[in-house]
């Protein structure tokens, strides 16, 4: 689910969610075996900065994992012992976009 808006001229906000539901390593249905459901929220940012004799420039900023979830997204049963590859925690990402 993603959530728009625009607050002042050429500023756009972006709030995005992400749910995942309860997934099996395999086909087993062990309990043990399970990844539990997550819901990890994201965050972007650009500004965009414009004129007539200018290049066209945005400035974007994306913090991923806003919260600082703990989840695990993937992973796999070796000899009936599960193996899960925990995700990052908050991380951020910038950009800078050029239009000529």
């Amino acid at each position: 689910m993603q959530f728009r808006i625009f607050p002042v001229q050429n500023l756009e906000i972006d709030w995005m969610l992400k749910y995942v539901g309860e997934q099996y390593l395999d086909n087993t249905g062990n309990r043990d075996l399970l990844l539990h459901s997550y819901l990890v929220n994201d965050l972007r940012l650009a500004y965009l900065l414009s004129g007539e004799k200018l290049p066209d420039i945005e400035f974007t900023m994306l913090v991923n994992n806003l919260f600082n979830t703990l989840y695990e997204s993937n992973g796999f049963v070796y000899d009936g012992v599960p193996y899960f590859y925990p995700q990052a925690g908050i991380h951020f990402l910038a950009g800078l976009n050029v239009r000529f």
